[in-house]
């Protein structure tokens, strides 16, 4: 390896020399290589010659996050044509890493590049977006979510409607103002609720803002529900929706729009089922730990942060459930132990890159959960990051899978770049992600509403 340094600044002078040479060198030391790469002055011509955007997004997984985002921005000012393709696969990772480590002072920087792609490529601006939100920088999220849905909304060629999560997440957020005014008891501002959802849904119909006080203005106990009928399941979930993330809010400080990611994605579990049982309608069974089970842990057609959401927000869930009489002790202890198995499943699957998700435990513990085994868990998360052993283990995962789960890998993480359409075509592929999620149905008007919601026009540029 040493000599192979020492001879860098003789192979940047020939692309061919210098793959070859890379190719020589183990993978544990192939970032040293790259680091010594970038002291010298590059050219963007030996740059494309030696597919070095290829060469970067298939060597992030296989080493530690702190010096590949360290590597990445000096990418940055050294090679911006470079960087500047690369966006969408880079800035994701080191944007998470920043949120892992607390490095708040460069968050905003590195939200303004994503934000660069939040129209080109907006599946991974979203994935990175998600971040933000989880990690609860909820200002920040908030200014970055105003500036991407119009960049989005404006543009005439995106495949469905993506801007859509980020008027979810701005509504979501304003209601929470609603709401804490309606605590204090003063006079909600209704009248901006209402114009945020025109600006961001379209159309004259203020559904949310007409009738979201009457989710908080009586009890959260459960009224009597045919789960059998559509219509009546729709309404108790949106009563519940609401009445969770008010409780989460009030009890462990948790943000409305982390609260209605998690109530969403265990709602969309129950949505799953073949069938509906009335007195068990809570109930993880085995048909949805075998079917949505295996769905919420398989890593490539589902956001693992999504994922990492909803399985550790259960026992928030199941915590409101029993304590407004929607469900019983025994439901509850059931939720728990499937929760406790999912966990285990996703933390197999993400030995390596757990650190990613650790804004679970930067909730405050719901009491139903072991603060002992919670403690053990959260090293556990910390220490992913700095493991180099788990990193070899994950890479030799990857070399295991089959020819079919290659190249799926491949498409979602480099064979699509530069092309767009099957850039988002890859990520959504199989699970249908431009259809209405369960917290954008809650926000819908209701069908007799006599006001229709009109979408808004897309401006050409």
């Amino acid at each position: 390896m040493g000599e192979v340094i020492e001879r860098t600044g003789e192979l940047i002078r020939d692309p061919e020399a210098w793959s070859d040479a890379f190719d020589e060198v183990p993978v544990e030391d192939r970032l040293d290589f790259l680091v010594e790469t970038f002291k010298y002055p590059l050219d963007d011509e030996f740059l494309q010659a030696v597919d070095m955007g290829g060469i970067l997004i298939d060597l992030e997984p296989a080493v530690l996050p702190q010096p590949f985002a360290d590597l990445v921005r000096t990418i940055r000012d050294r090679a911006p044509a470079l960087h500047g393709r690369e966006i969408p696969y880079l800035e994701g990772s080191v944007l998470a890493w920043e949120l892992f480590c607390r490095e708040g002072h460069r968050l905003e920087k590195t939200c303004q590049y994503l934000l660069q792609v939040a129209a080109t490529h907006p599946s991974w601006f979203l994935r990175a977006f998600r971040w933000l939100k989880f990690y609860g920088e909820i200002t920040l999220g908030e200014a970055l979510a105003k500036q991407a849905f119009e960049l989005m909304h404006s543009a005439v060629d995106l495949i469905g409607e993506p801007e859509r999560e980020l008027a979810d997440f701005l509504l979501i957020h304003h209601a929470q103002s609603v709401y804490r005014a309606v605590r204090e008891k003063r006079e909600p501002d209704l009248a901006s609720m209402q114009a945020l959802e025109e600006q961001v849904y379209g159309g004259t119909s203020h559904y949310l803002a007409e009738g979201i006080l009457d989710y908080w203005g009586g009890s959260a106990a459960p009224d009597p529900v045919d789960w059998n009928v559509p219509s009546e399941r729709d309404a108790a979930f949106a009563k519940i929706s609401w009445s969770f993330v008010a409780d989460v809010y009030d009890r462990f400080d948790i943000p409305f729009v982390i609260g209605f990611a998690i109530i969403d994605g265990f709602l969309g579990m129950l949505r799953r089922r073949s069938s509906f049982e009335p007195e068990n309608f809570f109930l993880l069974t085995e048909e949805m730990t075998s079917s949505s089970g295996e769905a919420l842990l398989e890593p490539f057609d589902r956001d693992a942060a999504i994922t990492a959401a909803t399985i550790w927000g259960i026992p928030y869930v199941a915590e409101f459930l029993v304590g407004s009489g929607w469900i019983d002790e025994t439901t509850e202890t059931s939720l728990l132990e499937v929760t406790r198995t999912l966990q285990a499943g996703f933390m197999r699957q993400n030995a390596a890159n757990l650190w990613r998700y650790d804004f679970v435990h930067r909730w405050r513990s719901a009491d139903n959960m072991d603060p002992q085994s919670a403690t053990e868990e959260a090293c556990q998360f910390e220490r992913s990051a700095f493991d180099v052993g788990l990193r070899k283990e994950y890479m030799q995962e990857i070399e295991k899978m089959s020819w079919f789960q290659k190249q799926w890998f491949e498409e979602i993480t480099r064979r699509s770049r530069g092309t767009k359409a099957r850039d988002e075509a890859a990520l959504s592929l199989g699970r249908g992600e431009n259809r209405p999620s369960q917290a954008q149905r809650a926000l819908r008007p209701k069908k007799n509403s006599k006001k229709k919601v009109k979408p808004r026009k897309k401006h050409k540029r």
